[in-house]
């Protein structure tokens, strides 16, 4: 009898979910860890719930975004038959928030939520709360495991260590690379100590760093980049030894892209070009000038083009960096908006980057079909649970950022979404347009960008179709000003 057939399942697993949840269960068992590295829409999370109940440890901790958590807690009822509502890890130790845990404690299974946002820093009671925890037998589960990529920041060395005594591990993600295979480096060292070279115990995150820059000097090609006044670092511009990389990572993954598995219909792109108008034009063109004559000679890095463009993609949006107020009256991209989707009867997703962006495509959408029509998804939303189930029931549109409403949100009876501003992130880029682009979609989905010509929104597609972020997409020396007058 294979793992998948040891459970009664709520909702059938489909192929590729049979295949995945019995490596999981094989590799968890030999091993004591697997990554499960399935495409959107292909089933990561009923299948870690899956594998939780054919393992059947004491206790099961999800670490996910905060953003996502209300996917799972809709999830476990829906495909497992624990009898438990998962606790929320709080820093904030309320008396509810204590009641909670001591009534979990007492349960068959255990089961706990804790944000990822919550390993910025230490955190000394989660670490005594995990460290009883793991006294018994844990499957640690880490949801959209390339957010650890970087173990030269604190989350992921933070990660790393408070969750090193756990019985088992497993990562879920759908992009486990987003620049470059580089990005596996963190998330195969969650899911063992030292994955990549030997060492002498004990553990210390000086070794994982150490390894990091092993391992990158290994399959990493460098470039020496020179700043002003003799200065200069070195840069990552590509990859070598690949299939090395491959096999080492082979026996302890499942990976599946959804084109061999899942019946999709297609994605279809358009893109509205716009002109700003007069007001909105003068104030681009002053941002820019004052940007090439104070950085124009800076050379362009990951780190520093989001910080430096910023102020010009917000002008581009029709909103003023300082105080998010409308530029002028009458915004050409959002004339578009309502131009274009006038004869559309169905639900809209629109996607907008910036707060003032969502705020004035809410009110101009609210005043032409009404308020009860319009949902938002994004940092001011108060009840976005309660939002998604207006969308989906009554109201005809959804305006979101990508930062807030890319993971884990399912959109499927929605087919049209505008792109208002698009992110600079890849990842985050491909996330958003699988959220209408899911199982259970009849229709093409259609994507239409709103660009306002000549200005820094058209930089993300061009990123894009290298299969880069825009901050990523630097493999020559670039300075800001020629970076901004390219075409």
């Amino acid at each position: 009898m294979k793992p998948h057939e040891l459970i009664e399942h709520k909702l059938p697993p489909r192929e590729n979910q049979k295949i995945a949840i019995d490596n999981a269960v094989y590799g968890l068992t030999e091993h004591g860890f697997h990554g499960l590295l399935l495409e959107m829409s292909l089933g990561k999370t009923k299948c870690a719930l899956n594998v939780a109940e054919i393992m059947n440890p004491k206790s099961m901790v999800i670490i996910c975004p905060k953003a996502i958590q209300s996917v799972w807690i809709d999830e476990i009822p829906l495909q497992t038959n624990f009898e438990v509502e998962p606790v929320i890890w709080q820093n904030n130790h309320t008396k509810k928030f204590k009641r909670s845990l001591q009534k979990m404690s007492e349960q068959r299974m255990e089961i706990y939520m804790i944000g990822l946002e919550l390993f910025q820093r230490k955190n000394p009671e989660l670490q005594s709360f995990l460290e009883k925890l793991f006294k018994e037998a844990t499957l640690v589960v880490l949801d959209e495991s390339s957010r650890i990529k970087n173990v030269t920041t604190n989350r992921a060395p933070q990660l790393i260590s408070l969750t090193r005594g756990s019985a088992y591990r497993l990562i879920l993600t759908g992009t486990p690379w987003t620049e470059s295979p580089l990005d596996i480096f963190a998330q195969m060292e969650f899911l063992k100590d030292s994955f990549w070279f030997k060492s002498t115990p004990p553990w210390k995150v000086s070794t994982l760093r150490k390894h990091w820059f092993i391992f990158r000097n290994r399959y990493a090609i460098m470039q020496q980049v020179t700043l002003g006044e003799g200065r200069s670092f070195k840069t990552i511009v590509g990859t070598r030894r690949t299939e090395e990389i491959a096999r080492k990572i082979g026996p302890y993954i499942t990976q599946q892209k959804k084109v061999d598995w899942a019946d999709l219909p297609e994605k279809i792109f358009q893109v509205l070009h716009v002109e700003m108008g007069k007001e909105q034009a003068e104030a681009y063109t002053s941002m820019k000038e004052k940007l090439i004559l104070e950085y124009g000679d800076t050379v362009l890095t990951a780190a520093n083009t989001g910080v430096l463009s910023i102020r010009l993609r917000q002008i581009a949006g029709g909103f003023f960096p300082e105080t998010g107020e409308a530029i002028s009256e009458e915004l050409a991209g959002i004339d578009m908006l309502l131009e274009d989707v006038a004869e559309y009867p169905g639900k809209v997703v629109v996607a907008a980057t910036f707060v003032a962006e969502i705020r004035g495509i809410v009110q101009a959408l609210s005043g032409a079909y009404g308020p009860e029509n319009v949902c938002t998804y994004y940092g001011a939303t108060k009840n976005r649970d309660e939002e998604l189930h207006r969308f989906e029931d009554s109201a005809r549109f959804l305006v979101l950022n990508p930062q807030t409403g890319a993971y884990g949100l399912n959109l499927q009876f929605a087919s049209l979404m505008y792109l208002y501003s698009r992110p600079f992130s890849y990842e985050q880029n491909a996330q958003l347009l699988d959220r209408i682009h899911r199982p259970g979609q009849r229709n093409n989905c259609v994507y239409k960008d709103i660009i306002h010509k000549g200005t820094v929104q058209e930089k993300p597609l061009a990123a894009f179709k290298r299969k880069k972020g825009v901050a990523d997409d630097f493999d020559r020396k670039v300075t800001l000003k020629e970076w901004l007058e390219e075409n």
